[in-house]
């Protein structure tokens, strides 16, 4: 199921409340648009990649590189 986009979303209300002269309209538009906003320059979220099971006397290496970057070693 796709999120809704917070931002569009609250601009959208935002703008009907000042286009209908509503400032309870434009108020909730404003906080939803403002939690969108909020939301979206929070980054990405962390995202499970690999799952294992490491056992006595194995070891595992985790290497972090750059978007589209390529691991060297």
């Amino acid at each position: 199921m796709p999120r809704m986009d917070a931002l569009a979303a609250g601009s959208r209300r935002l703008l009907a409340g000042i286009r209908q002269g509503n400032a309870g309209l434009t108020l909730l538009g404003a906080l939803v648009a403002a939690y969108g906003l909020i939301r979206r320059l929070d980054g990405p979220r962390q995202e499970l990649i690999y799952s294992g099971t490491v056992r006595r006397g194995q070891s595992i290496e985790i290497a972090v590189t750059r978007p589209g970057g390529q691991r060297t070693r």
